[in-house]
């Protein structure tokens, strides 16, 4: 009997001392950013991951027209960063992926803060929306150190 309860309680150590995965959906990668942001012409929508100079992000750019609510179906946007010492960068797309979706692939060549700007020309329609700060990091394992530091704040 006792050598039931010894390898019972064996077993037990043996099983809480494996290494047990993370859940599933606990990824270490950075999260998107995502803004919202309205003018008295547009909605805009946007999604992007977090920027590292040098590296091509794809930006998935959501424009509503609020004359109608309905999405933009045509026209060129532009995504402008402007750095502290005044250089801008602007990264363009001529055409919807699908009406209101604009796919803009921005790669900025520089570290720092930028402020950000997204500009809409259609047929019909032209606006613009300033939405602030953006960082751009040096590299990927700055996101990561990042992310380790936002997931130990939780």
């Amino acid at each position: 009997m006792k050598r039931i309860v010894l390898s019972f309680a064996f077993f037990c150590v043996v099983l809480g001392c494996r290494k047990v995965a993370p859940p599933a959906g606990t990824s270490q990668d950075p999260k998107p950013v995502s803004v919202t942001h309205w003018t008295d012409k547009t909605e805009l929508f946007m999604e992007h991951p977090p920027l590292v100079a040098g590296e091509k992000a794809r930006f998935a750019v959501h424009f509503t027209d609020l004359r109608t609510f309905k999405p933009v179906a045509k026209g060129q946007v532009v995504v402008q960063l402007v750095g502290g010492g005044g250089a801008t960068e602007m990264f363009t797309t001529d055409a919807p992926s699908r009406p209101g979706i604009f796919g803009v692939d921005v790669s900025p060549k520089s570290t720092g803060t930028y402020s950000m700007a997204v500009q809409l020309s259609s047929p019909d329609l032209h606006d613009q929306h300033s939405v602030g700060s953006v960082a751009v990091y040096s590299d990927a394992s700055s996101l990561s150190d990042l992310s380790s530091a936002a997931a130990m704040c939780r």
